[in-house]
C-alpha cells in the first residue's frame, strides 16, 4: 500500500464511522455489560428495507470503550496510515502516540491508553447485517474483533513510560482496510474539537456528506444509534447534549444543525457549510482554522509567518500539557505586541529531532554492539567444542574410561540419569554424556595443553562423542 502523503490526513473505517463503538461518556454505565445501535437500510439485491444491528460487548475486567477511547482508536487508524498500510502488525512509541493525540506523556495518561488498547483487545462487536464487507460488496453477518492483540516492553529512560509497544489489528478490519473501505478525515480538525458529541458526530455527517450536502435523520434515532446517547433521555434532554456539538461544529465551519418536527416525528438536518473546506491553498491559514481561529487570512501575512508558526507550536504544547488555551490564546499570541512565553518544558521540534536522532544512532550502535558480541560468543564456542572433540580424541581407552566415569559422577545435572540408564535403549543418551564430558573438561583442566599432558595420547575416540 502507498505511504501517507500529508500527517494531517487519516484514514477513517467506513463501519466505525456509521456506528459507533463505545458510551459517550468517559466512563460506562454501572452493569452494562454491551451496546446495543440500530438503523435501517436497503437491501442492494432485494431493495427492500432491512434492519442493520450491531452490539458491542464488553468483556470483564475491561468492560466497554469510552469517548475517551474513542480518541485512542482513532491514534491507531492515524499510526496505521503513518505506517502506510503495509502490515496488520503496527509499531509505535507509547509516549509518541500520546503526545500525536494531544496528551499528556506521564503515568495517568499512558494508563488511559493501556485501558483503551485493552478494551479494543477485548471487546466483540456482533454485526447483522451493519458492517460492509466491500471485498463481498454486501453486509455480512459477523463476530469481530477490533484490535487481536497489543503488546508493550521496556522503559523509556525520560517518560517512565514503556520504550516500545505494538498493536494487531483483527482480521475483519484488516480486510476491510485492504478493500479500500476508508474515508479521508482531517486528524488535525478532528483534534481541535473539543467536545466528544462533536468528534463523533464530524466523523458520522463526514461520511454522508460526501454524496449529499444536507443530511436528514430521526433526532432520537440519531442521538441513540449514531452518537451512543442513552435512550433514556427525551427530546430536551438530547437537544441540551447536542447544542454545545452544533455551536462547535457551526463555528468551526463544517455544519450548521436546525430541528423540524416535534415528538416522535422530531428530526434533526444537517447541512453541509462549504467553508468546512480550506478557502485557500496557504497551508498556515489551514492550521489556524483547524484550531478555531477566526480572521485567519487577515492573521497570516509575509512578515507574520514565522510568528504565527511559533503561536501555533506554542498553543499546542499548551494543549498537549493539559493547558485550557483556547483559540482567543492563539489569536492572541498573534496579535500582542510581544509573542507570549513558551512553557519551561517546550522543547523546540529541531531540537526533538536532534535527539530522536542520536537515539536512534545509539539505538544503532547498541544492536552492532550486541551483533559483535554474539558472532565473538560463537567463535568461542566453536573453537572451544573444536578444542573439546580433539582432546577426546587423544584419549587411549582407559584413560577415556577414567575421564567418563569421573564426568559421570561429579555431573549434578546428568549423572544420575547416566548411572541408572541403558545406553542402548534410552533417548537421549549420547548427548546427555557429551553434555556430562564437556563439563568435566571444563572443570578439570585450565587449557588444550595441560589437558595433554595430563592424559595419555593413544587411540582416537571421535567415534564415542
Amino acid at each position: 500500500m502507498r505511504r501517507p502523503q500529508s500527517s494531517h490526513i487519516i484514514s477513517d473505517e467506513m463501519n466505525l464511522a456509521e456506528f459507533p463503538l463505545s458510551t459517550i461518556g468517559e466512563r460506562p454505565p454501572a452493569g452494562v455489560d454491551r451496546l446495543v445501535f440500530e438503523d435501517e437500510a436497503t437491501d442492494p439485491d432485494t431493495g427492500e428495507r432491512c434492519l442493520r444491528r450491531v452490539t458491542v460487548l464488553g468483556q470483564a475486567p475491561f468492560g466497554l470503550p469510552t469517548s475517551v477511547d474513542d480518541e485512542v482508536l482513532m491514534g491507531c487508524l492515524r499510526a496505521t496510515k503513518e505506517a502506510g498500510f503495509e502490515s496488520r502488525r503496527v509499531d509505535f512509541e507509547p509516549a509518541s502516540f500520546l503526545r500525536a493525540m494531544r496528551w499528556k506523556t506521564d503515568g495517568p495518561a499512558y494508563a488511559r491508553l493501556r485501558r483503551a488498547l485493552d478494551r479494543y483487545s477485548t471487546i466483540s462487536v456482533v454485526s447483522e447485517g451493519a458492517y460492509w464487507n466491500k471485498g463481498k460488496r454486501k453486509p455480512v453477518r459477523d463476530v469481530v474483533g477490533i484490535l487481536d492483540r497489543w503488546q508493550s516492553s521496556g522503559r523509556d529512560p525520560e517518560t517512565g513510560l514503556p520504550e516500545k509497544a505494538f498493536f494487531v489489528w483483527g482480521d475483519f478490519m484488516w480486510e476491510s482496510f485492504e478493500a479500500g473501505n476508508l474515508r479521508s478525515l482531517d486528524y488535525e480538525f478532528l483534534l481541535g474539537l473539543e467536545n466528544a458529541v462533536s468528534r463523533r458526530a464530524y466523523r458520522f455527517l463526514g461520511k454522508r456528506f460526501y454524496r449529499t450536502k444536507s443530511v436528514r435523520l430521526g433526532l432520537k434515532h440519531f442521538a441513540v444509534n449514531k452518537i451512543g446517547i442513552s435512550e433514556k433521555n427525551h427530546n430536551g434532554q438530547i437537544k441540551a447534549t447536542l447544542k454545545k456539538a452544533h455551536s462547535e461544529l457551526e463555528r468551526k465551519g463544517f455544519c450548521r444543525a436546525e430541528y423540524v418536527g416535534r415528538g416522535q416525528q422530531a428530526e434533526v438536518v444537517y447541512h453541509a457549510l462549504d467553508t468546512a473546506k480550506p478557502q485557500t491553498r496557504d497551508p498556515l491559514v489551514g492550521e489556524l482554522r483547524r484550531r478555531g481561529v477566526s480572521g485567519a487570512e487577515q492573521l497570516v501575512s509575509a512578515d507574520s509567518r514565522e510568528r504565527v508558526r511559533q503561536a501555533i507550536a506554542n498553543y499546542d504544547h499548551r494543549r498537549e500539557s493539559g493547558e485550557r488555551v483556547g483559540p482567543g490564546w492563539l489569536h492572541g499570541n498573534i496579535t500582542s505586541e510581544e509573542p507570549y512565553k513558551f512553557r519551561d518544558d517546550y522543547t523546540p521540534p529541531e531540537v526533538e529531532e536532534q535527539k530522536l536522532r542520536a537515539s536512534r544512532a545509539a539505538d544503532k550502535r547498541k544492536v552492532n554492539r550486541e551483533d559483535r558480541m554474539r558472532a565473538s560468543e560463537e567463535r568461542r564456542r566453536q573453537e572451544e567444542k573444536a578444542e573439546f572433540s580433539a582432546f577426546v580424541r587423544s584419549l587411549n581407552e582407559e584413560v577415556y574410561e577414567q575421564f567418563r566415569a569421573e564426568a559421570i559422577a561429579e555431573s549434578a545435572a546428568y549423572g544420575k540419569s547416566l548411572r541408572k540408564a541403558d545406553p542402548a535403549t534410552t533417548p537421549h543418551y549420547a548427548t546427555y554424556l557429551e553434555a556430562a564430558l564437556f563439563e568435566h573438561w571444563r572443570r578439570q583442566v585450565p587449557s588444550f595443553e595441560n589437558r595433554i599432558r595430563q592424559y595419555s595420547q593413544t587411540g582416537d575416540r571421535g567415534d564415542l562423542l
